[in-house]
């Protein structure tokens, strides 16, 4: 019985040994693996074609609706105004009366617009050559905006604008950038005015927030900064008034057939070149490349990538 016991304990120790042996070959197979193939990226990825694109480069700036012609309207030289029906600021339509006189006769608005001044004598008074009323054609619109001095030579005349109302969220009216002013505005602070001596002296304009040049600071404005103001006419639809706010979407550039790449495909090196990761078959390489302009959406690929090329974008 005891020469059994013996065996059979052999038997067990022989087994665990065996199996003691195959756990740590399994160790060090797995470890010897795991060190010839580096762990696996675990990042998700997109794939994406290099393909020609519209590529439309814009500048966003902001101002204050002002009016395009003004007209004259001279009351009649020698008859007592009997009243003037119109104030200042006031929108008028075409044909509409201005002054009565004391003789029933009435001076008429010429065009439609808004009532900028008005010059008559009191009532019973008989006008003189230099009375008139003088109306703002709110036909034709201009908005006003100030543009940095870093992209300013982007801007021309001609180039087109999208014009956004504060008043009018849901409407948008179309302009034309029909002057760029010629020298640039700096703007100053009001701690500079105190340093000139003129502070005490400062005009309503500039209380108000308007530099020497007659320019208004748009909100993010920063002070030492030039900028250029910049002039875009468009067609008023009959509710626009003056002095109202808006916004504008400047176009500057608009290029179809752009060979380019998803923005968030353009990875730099530690030496701040460009890549990409391109798929050629199973293998990713880094594709290195030069780049042109870019927009929101996508980068323009001057060197480095062809149309139909494979691209791997990593998910953020």
């Amino acid at each position: 019985m005891k020469d059994k016991r013996k065996l059979f304990t052999k038997k067990r120790i022989i087994i665990l040994c065996v199996i003691a042996a195959v756990l740590v070959a399994a160790v060090v197979i797995c470890s010897m693996q795991a060190r010839q193939n580096p762990a696996q990226d675990e990042h998700e990825y997109i794939t994406s074609d290099v393909s020609h694109v519209r590529m439309t480069q814009t500048i966003t700036a902001s101002g204050n609706v002002t009016t395009g012609d003004t007209t004259k309207v001279d009351l009649v030289k020698g008859r007592a105004v009997r009243a003037v029906v119109v104030e200042q600021k006031e929108l008028v339509q075409k044909g509409e009366p201005l002054v009565y006189y004391t003789d029933g006769s009435h001076t008429d608005a010429p065009v439609s617009g808004v009532i900028g001044s008005i010059s008559a004598p009191k009532s019973r008074a008989v006008c003189s050559s230099s009375n008139n009323v003088k109306i703002e054609n709110t036909q034709k619109l201009y908005l006003k905006v100030m543009v940095p001095e870093d992209r300013i030579n982007e801007v021309t005349k001609g180039n087109s604008a999208d014009i956004v109302i504060n008043a009018y969220s849901d409407r948008e009216y179309t302009g034309k950038i029909i002057k760029i002013q010629g020298e640039p505005s700096s703007m100053r602070s009001d701690e500079e005015a105190t340093d000139e001596g003129d502070s005490n002296e400062a005009s309503e304009s500039e209380e108000d927030g308007y530099d020497s040049g007659g320019e208004e600071l748009e909100d993010g404005e920063s002070e030492g900064t030039a900028y250029y103001a910049i002039d875009i006419a468009f067609e008023n639809d009959g509710d626009i008034r003056p002095g109202m706010s808006a916004s504008a979407v400047i176009t500057v550039s608009d290029r179809k057939d752009v060979l380019a790449v998803p923005v968030e495909a353009v990875n730099f090196t530690k030496n701040r070149k460009k890549y990409v990761e391109l798929i050629d078959g199973k293998k990713i390489q880094k594709a290195e490349v030069r780049t042109g302009d870019s927009d929101p959406m996508n980068v323009e690929i001057l060197s480095g990538l062809n149309e139909g090329d494979k691209i791997r974008i990593r998910k953020n």
